[in-house]
């Protein structure tokens, strides 16, 4: 009976049900579904709950436009998240914009210079780590090297984002007629 309120209801609220509802009552929507229903019938037992609701149309009304209303509020938080996104990535390129027309050599460079010092910092690690694997070094020591891979991630992040801003400017040069 569960399983057929949730299908019910998936043609009503898709997002709210979702591929958690498919599981009959998986583990985060169908446990909200799940207690949706249950507060709605005072039945602490699913199938009970959900053979309430299956039999009083008012019940089922007011699954419904919970069901809706919850779909409603996902969405809203989804476009906000998305707003939020868009706006942090703004102040990321008026950040980048700034640094780019700042009279200060340094500021202007940093993350190029940044990229320089990231790059070596890499190359030694390689190296490093393949003298210990031909010289037969210790496997105890690569695993400390490896270690240290959660560092590279804002490098990088940091590298990528720098690279691809730098594509942009040198693509929308071209394109205005200017070489280099």
């Amino acid at each position: 009976m569960w399983k057929k309120l949730l299908d019910h209801l998936k043609g009503i609220a898709p997002m709210v049900v979702g591929a958690a509802g498919t599981a009959a009552g998986g583990p985060l929507v169908g446990g909200v579904l799940a207690n949706v229903a249950r507060s709605i019938t005072g039945k602490g037992d699913l199938d009970d709950a959900a053979g309430a609701i299956f039999g009083d149309p008012d019940l089922m009304v007011k699954m419904e436009q919970l069901a809706v209303e919850r779909e409603k509020n996902e969405q809203d938080a989804e476009i906000r998240r998305l707003e939020l996104a868009s706006k942090q990535q703004e102040m990321v390129n008026l950040t980048m914009q700034a640094e780019a027309k700042a009279d200060d050599k340094w500021t202007r460079r940093w993350r190029p210079y940044f990229g320089y010092v990231a790059a070596t910092a890499f190359g030694l690690q390689i190296v490093g780590v393949v003298y210990i694997m031909v010289t037969g070094g210790d496997p105890e020591l690569i695993a400390r090297v490896v270690s240290l891979t959660p560092i590279w991630t804002p490098a990088l992040a940091v590298l990528g984002v720098t690279s691809w801003g730098r594509s942009q400017e040198k693509t929308a040069r071209i394109k205005n007629g200017h070489s280099k």
